[in-house]
């Protein structure tokens, strides 16, 4: 499978700018979600190929409550 949607998921404004900008130097169209309600919209929704996932997030923990 190739790769080609990334969903970022991070409280972190500034770290997800970042992680965007890098990414789509790569050529990766990116999903940008800053909390996990967000995040599970848009993957059901969006159907990313790839979820780079904060674990620590304020309103849903990703070791519990997978995105």
């Amino acid at each position: 499978m190739l790769i080609q949607r990334i969903l970022v998921v991070d409280d972190d404004r500034d770290a997800v700018r970042l992680m965007r900008s890098y990414l789509e130097k790569a050529g990766y169209q990116v999903l940008m979600a800053h909390n996990g309600e967000t995040a599970m919209h848009m993957l059901h929704r969006e159907r990313p190929d790839l979820v780079l996932l904060d674990l620590m997030l304020p309103d849903r923990d990703g070791w519990r409550s997978p995105v």
